[in-house]
């Protein structure tokens, strides 16, 4: 890594970006050192951001990666916005490896998520507690590409797997009403959650791989040379993200 980010920056964030392209190589940002009352975000891409993230290290916060702010008023420049992190690693966190929102596209391709949902991680208040790895939600997109998906331990202790499963069982009702509690995925602890969707978002995973069977990965489908079949170009995704992302639905609809 050519730099080590340990202290937030006035946003709270390790990097915050905003407004334009954005090309982020080589950092590494570790907030294992901080209470997680003290900093926000690893990495926030919002308010117009877009552009590519390689070969990057983001751990040690409670919400690793925010991709699209989740303001309505910022809606209408971060619509269709999309981020590629390639070769990166999203480790050590409570949730956001990474969250999309507001419509935004992100592409995670020969990346790793692991130890989401961690315990020491996670907000002091307990009904705050809600961990999950990568989601897309809110009309968000996320296209996973030989990823893995890798939890250490998946009890992470009583207090905070009943904290936890309450929380996503309120975030459903929140989402869907009150029909939601007779849903299976809401009832899904947050050490279980490696990439899900809910509220519009979409999800696509090929050729990903996780470390127990358990942990859910939606629409994962396994083909052979996906990326020659796709033309993955990390550039090509930013500027159409929508053709890939029907490319890798259709490929994966083939399962």
């Amino acid at each position: 890594m050519n730099q080590t980010i340990v202290d937030p920056g006035p946003s709270g964030d390790g990097i915050h970006l905003e407004d334009g392209f954005h090309k982020v190589e080589n950092k590494h940002v570790d907030f294992s050192g901080h209470p997680t009352s003290e900093i926000d975000e690893c990495i926030g891409m919002t308010r117009g951001a877009y552009g590519i993230v390689r070969n990057c290290i983001f751990e040690g916060a409670e919400k690793i990666a925010l991709i699209g702010s989740g303001d309505e008023e910022f809606r209408n420049i971060e619509e269709g916005k999309a981020i590629v992190f390639e070769n990166c690693i999203f480790r050590n966190g409570s949730r956001r490896m990474p969250e999309v929102q507001c419509g935004m596209h992100c592409l995670l391709l020969n990346c790793t998520i692991e130890n989401w949902a961690e315990p020491s991680r996670q907000p002091h208040d307990p009904r705050k507690a809600r961990g999950f790895g990568a989601w897309a939600h809110d009309e968000g997109h996320i296209i996973a590409i030989n990823c893995h998906f890798r939890q250490n331990r998946l009890w992470k202790g009583l207090l905070n797997m009943v904290s936890d499963i309450l929380g996503h069982l309120g975030n459903a009702i929140n989402e869907e009403g009150p029909s939601a509690i007779f849903h299976w995925k809401s009832w899904i602890p947050g050490s279980l959650r490696g990439l899900v969707t809910s509220d519009g978002g979409t999800a696509v995973a090929i050729n990903c791989t996780k470390s127990h069977p358990l942990i859910l990965v939606e629409n994962n489908c396994h083909i052979e040379n996906a990326e020659e079949r796709l033309n993955l170009s990390a550039e090509e995704f930013v500027a159409f993200p929508y053709d890939l992302l029907a490319e890798a639905m259709s490929l994966s609809a083939q399962c």
